[in-house]
């Protein structure tokens, strides 16, 4: 996983807002709270996305401990659109339509489909640039919460929170961008680097109502003790203590195992570790540590956290260097002083650890060897003890792809050309 500004259009495009719908203001927590702002003019829609079921013989397989829930759907969709999907939302995709090359949208959506592949529902959402990609929260009810960056000037950038078309601003500073966005239970949690006129190294966690406004949320700094620290924020990895009302007594003692109305747990990076805070009350304390030293792809609590790392070095080609043996390259699924390691042709690209009722799936897509054109998309379940449960599949070809689970139901997105492979799957079992 990496911070928002380095994923390319490749795998992500941009989207808009909805432009001059803003409610009127919500009143501000305090006298100094600034108003919310003007929305953006909205793009035009995408183009609507119709899936028919995909006949004849399999083209995608499915993990093991996996079997499909839904027949396997298939939409013809411009090899220049781009998607990605809510961690937790099914049958849902974010959509940008682009020009050739990518340099321009011309139209933004997030889609909803019915079982038959038909697009029940599009709604705006505000991805500004094809480069600056927001993050995207789901309040209760079904609504959408995304964030606005854009640079204000040299070094410079403003973070605002979108909500139905309305904006409120979260802050200006030096490198501040949203790292991360997320809600359940009716609360959410925005991970940010610390705000300031210079960037400094920590992060800042705000934790509020989904529809509460911004200014209102509770904000939690996170300053490392070290004073030559390099720490930046990485991701929100667990959630579910954001659904509990703050300030609860006590303090996780192992990641991802907090007590109940424990905050959020979030990682940071810090010299080839990666750190865990779990926030409390109006603080944070840290929660463990796993080494990550040729860098991370994901990290999630199932309770306890996992952090998917490269577990070999990658050199400027995107291969395992010849001195470090230039064959395969090694995944590792780490947990505070264990892990589980499997072998994968070449490095992967990007991966993507989600929550089932029981344990996680891991994806991640990667080359079919150093230097191949050929992209595939692999997958495997682990159980709750953070063990692999099978072997690792290739689930398909696929040049980008998408995941997202709710209890053991999993949705797989492969873009493969001019085709998306919608694969609807049942994994592991409560």
């Amino acid at each position: 996983m990496l911070p928002p500004r380095a994923l390319g259009s490749l795998t992500l495009l941009a989207l808009s807002s909805c432009g001059p719908c803003a409610p009127a203001p919500p009143e501000p927590a305090d006298a100094d709270s600034p108003a919310p702002l003007e929305a953006p003019v909205p793009l035009p829609t995408a183009r609507p996305w119709v899936f028919r079921e995909l006949r004849g013989r399999p083209t995608v397989a499915a993990p093991l401990g996996c079997a499909p829930r839904a027949p396997t759907m298939q939409a013809e969709v411009p090899s220049t659109t781009g998607f990605v999907a809510e961690h937790g939302s099914l049958a849902t995709l974010v959509v940008a339509d682009a020009t050739a090359g990518g340099a321009q949208l011309t139209g933004v959506g997030a889609m909803r489909f019915d079982a038959a592949g038909a697009l029940a529902e599009q709604r705006p959402i505000p991805w500004l640039t094809p480069t600056t990609a927001p993050r995207l929260g789901r309040a209760a009810g079904g609504g959408w919460i995304a964030t606005i960056a854009e640079q204000a000037e040299a070094g410079a950038w403003s973070v605002e929170l979108w909500r139905d078309g309305a904006i409120e601003p979260v802050g200006e500073g030096d490198h501040f961008e949203a790292v991360d966005l997320g809600c359940a239970g009716g609360r959410c949690a925005l991970l940010t680097p610390r705000l300031g006129p210079v960037a400094r190294p920590g992060a800042e966690v705000r934790i509020g109502a989904a529809e509460a406004p911004i200014a209102g949320w509770q904000r939690v700094v996170i300053e490392p003790a070290e004073a030559d620290s390099e720490a930046y924020p990485l991701a929100i990895a667990g959630l579910e203590g954001a659904a509990a009302a703050q300030g609860a007594a006590g303090a996780a003692t192992k990641p991802g195992a907090g007590p109940a109305g424990s905050g959020p747990l979030v990682a940071l990076v810090e010299k080839g570790e990666i750190l865990f805070f779990r926030v409390e009350g109006a603080g944070a304390q840290e929660a463990g540590r796993i080494a990550a030293t040729h860098g991370v792809l994901d990290v999630l609590a199932f309770p306890e956290v996992t952090a998917m790392v490269h577990g070999t070095p990658i050199d400027e080609r995107g291969c395992v260097p010849p001195e470090a043996g230039g064959a395969d390259a090694v995944v590792r699924f780490a947990r505070t002083g264990e892990a589980a390691e499997l072998r994968t042709p070449a490095p992967p690209l990007r991966g993507a650890l989600r929550r089932l009722a029981r344990g996680a799936l891991a994806t991640w897509i990667a080359p079919l060897g150093c230097g191949a054109q050929r992209r595939v998309v692999y997958a495997v379940v682990l159980d709750p003890a953070g063990k692999l449960a099978g072997e690792v599949i290739p689930v398909g070809d696929a040049e980008r792809y998408a995941v997202a689970s709710e209890g053991d139901d999993v949705d797989l997105w492969l873009q493969q050309a001019e085709a998306v492979t919608w694969v609807r799957l049942r994994c592991g079992g409560s």
